[in-house]
């Protein structure tokens, strides 16, 4: 079920929109990218593979995979879709896009086509233009492209985030939480404390202070932290500090040295090591990796 208060808070922005024709070179393993995507296709076939499930790309289908998910895509021949790059965040925490109260595949409807079409239309240079990283400097892109001064009205960038917001629904089944029901209280007692560990990634964070933030004593603030968010309070600090380094690997032109400190670690060895831990791999291959599948880009086309 999704709170309603902290859903309020949801920050979209639209990365990159187009409308693309891949062929067999649209074949990639084991990725993690720092972004969401959904795509609406329209012709031909494909494969993606996440969430320990494998879904069949096909004309009338829209998929959705969210940021930092483990997944990996392929195409035997020919696949035409839409494409849509987004990042997301909350104002404190809620994972909206689980299992349980998201779908991931889902039947399009004519609305979808039409939103898609008008979504390109707001935004014409946001295309991925070039799938080789030795042509083109993507991470600069993708740092151009978050700016909403990249639209030409305020219109637009409002209209554009109203269309993307509709798409996302469509994916949505959880119903809304009651106000009164416990674990929305308990979420909303942390809302500062989740807060604090993402504007403050970069700097020393113990359960002390965390604890103090909420008003509660360190050993029962740590059950109770685990009791809601599922997991212990330092190690919901090491997740959002490898996804910031992930963020930062592809996004920017930082050595590892100053992506280690941006995301709290005084040691390099040890950022190493953790990061291996959570992605399977070392950061100067995620970097690697993730310039391909940013990019699925074969052919580009025009839409009919």
């Amino acid at each position: 079920m999704l709170d309603l208060h902290l859903l309020q808070t949801l920050k979209l922005s639209v990365i990159n929109i187009d409308f693309c024709q891949l062929d067999r070179s649209w074949h990639y393993s084991n990725v993690r990218g720092p972004f969401s995507r959904l795509y609406l296709i329209t012709g031909g076939e494909g494969y993606v593979y996440h969430h320990n499930q494998k879904y069949h790309l096909k004309p009338g289908k829209m998929h959705l995979i969210p940021g930092f998910t483990l997944g990996s895509y392929h195409c035997d021949d020919y696949l035409e879709q839409y494409y849509i790059h987004f990042s997301n965040e909350m104002d404190g925490w809620l994972e909206i896009f689980v299992e349980q109260q998201c779908d991931y595949h889902i039947d399009a409807i004519d609305l979808d086509y039409m939103l898609f079409k008008r979504l390109l239309e707001l935004n014409p240079a946001k295309a991925l233009l070039e799938t080789d990283p030795e042509k083109y400097d993507r991470k600069k892109h993708l740092i151009r492209s978050q700016q909403p001064e990249g639209y030409s009205s305020a219109a637009d960038y409002l209209e554009s985030i109203g269309i993307l917001k509709q798409l996302l629904a469509r994916f949505f089944r959880g119903k809304i939480k009651p106000s009164d029901d416990e674990k929305t209280q308990q979420l909303r007692r942390f809302r500062n404390v989740i807060r604090y560990i993402n504007d403050n990634l970069h700097e020393i964070i113990s359960v002390e202070y965390l604890s103090h933030i909420a008003c509660l004593n360190s050993d029962y603030f740590s059950k109770l932290f685990k009791k809601v968010m599922g997991v212990a309070p330092i190690e919901y600090v090491n997740r959002k500090r490898i996804e910031k380094v992930q963020l930062l690997l592809v996004t920017t032109n930082y050595n590892l040295d100053k992506i280690a400190l941006e995301a709290g670690y005084r040691n390099l060895s040890y950022f190493s090591r953790q990061f291996k831990k959570y992605s399977g791999m070392t950061p100067g291959k995620y970097r690697r990796v993730n310039f391909g599948p940013l990019a699925p880009l074969a052919q580009k086309s025009s839409p009919s």
